[in-house]
């Protein structure tokens, strides 16, 4: 893919993509940029990883969860979990720059979700596609994603979205 070059991925467009998720919002509590923040992880799942991406609608009306399954020559899985939620930023006069766009400072990363959990979520997938880069064919094991979209609320529907749809899991 393009932005692996040999067996590195390019941090440039890595930096990107996490900045094209975080411009997202996906606000837990006020449901502002939910459906952003989950259209582009589907997008993006096919895109990079191939995957098969199911959207489930949560319990109680919460936040949907997404699956994305590559498949693998055997049935057992490895299952990475993240969420795509992020906290209310607050007072934005607090802030040093917007808590939406991606701000390089002093050599780090600022923004809302860049560390929780956004940015360990986008290495994840990213990673997972650099290996998928490596190998010919499928991988051994299936590879799947559970990205959950309520965490910062304490996953207050979690336990009865899984409960209701164990056969996907």
């Amino acid at each position: 893919m393009s932005e692996a070059t040999g067996d590195k991925i390019e941090i440039s467009k890595a930096i990107s993509n996490l900045s094209d998720l975080i411009a997202c919002k996906g606000v837990s509590d006020s449901g502002e940029g939910i459906q952003e923040s989950v259209q582009f992880l589907k997008q993006f799942l096919r895109s990079h990883l191939n995957a098969e991406v199911t959207i489930v609608k949560a319990e109680n009306d919460g936040n949907p969860i997404i699956l994305a399954t590559v498949k693998g020559i055997k049935k057992d899985a490895i299952m990475f979990y993240g969420h795509y939620d992020v906290m209310d930023p607050g007072d934005l006069n607090k802030w040093d720059s917007d808590p939406f766009k991606l701000t390089r400072r002093n050599g780090k990363l600022y923004a809302r979700g860049a560390g929780d959990n956004r940015g360990q979520l986008m290495a994840s997938i990213q990673g997972v596609e650099q290996y998928l880069n490596s190998i010919e064919g499928m991988p051994p094991q299936t590879i799947m994603f559970f990205i959950e979209g309520e965490e910062e609320q304490g996953s207050r529907n979690l336990f009865a979205t899984v409960a209701k749809h164990t056969d996907k899991l």
